[in-house]
């Protein structure tokens, strides 16, 4: 599992984005990729003070192993879970302090982590997500379904 996880780590890509853009945005997209092979898209809508942050880990159902159908969706759940910094449940604890919401899905060929927070706590948000990326406890009584 552990492997899966960080084979799903490494093929990921952020997606950061401020608002959906107007059709008419004087503002053009940027993209970028940051040095870690993170591709970085900023979208600028200053109609309204919030973020909405997104992940997207290039991993579904269908990277799932043969007869092993929903680990990439039990793998959703469980980054949830704790991290070095924070207790079981504790990241939806610090996103609502934030003032934010947050949900995720996994579909056919990704996994999606977004949340919307006031534009301020941007930073914050990024940091709760790259704490979960690289610092992810799968502990055995937090991983167990029996």
């Amino acid at each position: 599992m552990r492997n899966f996880f960080r084979s799903v780590v490494w093929a990921c890509w952020s997606l950061s984005v401020l608002g959906a853009a107007p059709a008419n945005s004087a503002e053009p997209a940027s993209e970028f990729s940051l040095e870690n092979g993170l591709r970085v898209v900023v979208v600028p809508d200053h109609r309204v003070p919030v973020v909405a942050h997104m992940i997207w880990y290039r991993a579904g159902a269908a990277d799932d192993p043969a007869g092993k159908s929903g680990i990439a969706h039990f793998l959703e759940h469980l980054m949830f879970k704790s991290t070095a910094a924070l207790k079981s449940g504790q990241f939806a604890v610090e996103l609502n302090r934030l003032g934010g919401r947050g949900n995720a899905q996994t579909n056919q060929d990704t996994t999606v982590y977004f949340e919307r927070v006031p534009r301020d706590s941007l930073r914050a948000v990024m940091a709760l997500e790259a704490d979960r990326m690289m610092n992810l406890r799968l502990q055995e009584d937090e991983v167990r379904t029996d």
